[in-house]
C-alpha cells in the first residue's frame, strides 16, 4: 500500500435542495455522511500500489465499484415535504398603529412584509416635511417593530408612511410634551 494523503472538500450551494436529502457514501468503508450548506469534510485518500504476486484471483476484492470511483453523492427527495406557506410570515403588508399613542418622546412602530424587497418607513409633518426615515433598505419577509425617538420634534401630529412592493401604507400619531 502507498501513502495516505489528505484532501479537504467543502459543500456550497446546497440550500438549493432544501426538499432533499444530500449523503456521502464512501464506497471503499461504506460510510455515510449527511451533508448540510457549508459542510467540509477531510478525506484520507491512498493511493494504491498493488504487486501481483499469484493469479489474479488470489487478489482481495475492494468493496468499490468496478469503475474504480470511490464516492458517490446521493440525493434523496425527503418524503412528506409541507408545501403550505410558512404561517409565521405575513401574508400582506401591515402597518399597526404606533404605541403608546400619543407618545412623549418615544414610540414604537410594528410593520410586517409578506416578500422580501425594499423598505422604506418615513415620518412627515403634516406640512408633508420629511422629519425622520427610519428605514430604508432591504429586507427579508417577515414582521419589524421600530423605535421612533421625537425628542428633537415639537408637539403635534406626524404621519408615518410604509413603502415596501409598489404599496404605501400610512398612519397618524400624536407627541405630547
Amino acid at each position: 500500500m502507498g501513502a495516505a494523503s489528505q484532501a479537504e472538500v467543502t459543500f456550497e450551494g446546497l440550500e438549493q435542495f432544501e426538499d432533499w436529502t444530500i449523503t456521502l457514501e464512501d464506497l471503499e468503508t461504506e460510510d455515510v455522511v449527511e451533508l448540510s450548506q457549508g459542510d467540509t469534510l477531510s478525506l484520507a485518500i491512498r493511493s494504491v500500489q498493488a504487486k501481483a504476486v499469484g493469479a489474479p484471483a488470489s487478489l482481495a476484492a475492494p468493496k468499490a465499484k468496478a469503475d474504480g470511483h470511490r464516492f458517490e453523492l446521493v440525493l434523496t427527495p425527503v418524503i412528506g415535504v409541507n408545501t403550505q406557506p410558512d404561517p409565521s410570515l405575513p401574508e400582506q403588508i401591515t402597518l399597526a398603529q404606533n404605541y403608546p399613542n400619543p407618545f412623549n418622546p418615544g414610540t414604537n412602530i410594528l410593520f410586517e412584509v409578506p416578500r422580501a424587497g425594499r423598505v422604506s418607513l418615513e415620518v412627515f409633518n403634516l406640512m408633508g416635511q420629511k422629519v425622520a426615515q427610519l428605514v430604508d433598505e432591504q429586507k427579508p419577509a417577515g414582521r419589524y417593530e421600530v423605535t421612533f425617538d421625537a425628542s428633537a420634534l415639537s408637539s403635534g401630529v406626524y404621519v408615518y408612511r410604509l413603502t415596501t412592493g409598489g404599496q404605501q401604507l400610512t398612519r397618524k400619531m400624536t407627541l405630547i410634551k
